[in-house]
């Protein structure tokens, strides 16, 4: 689980553990999406008006 990062030698050690397990949902949130058209788009809801599902930038945005 992300958050809980398992006993370590030295806090460096503990500290890197835990920003790479927060590494996967920073990408998104640096490219503007947010909690539920992830969901959205990962699960296969439909658009609607409340809820679009999230869709990558165009081919002109630079990778993180």
């Amino acid at each position: 689980m992300p958050g809980n990062v398992p006993p370590v030698a030295d806090e460096r050690s503990g500290r890197l553990t835990f920003l790479d397990q927060q590494r996967p949902g920073g990408r998104p949130a640096l490219r503007g999406a947010t909690c539920r058209p992830l969901m959205a788009a990962a699960e296969g809801w439909p658009a609607t008006p409340w809820v679009q599902p999230w869709e990558p930038a165009t081919a002109t945005a630079q990778p993180v």
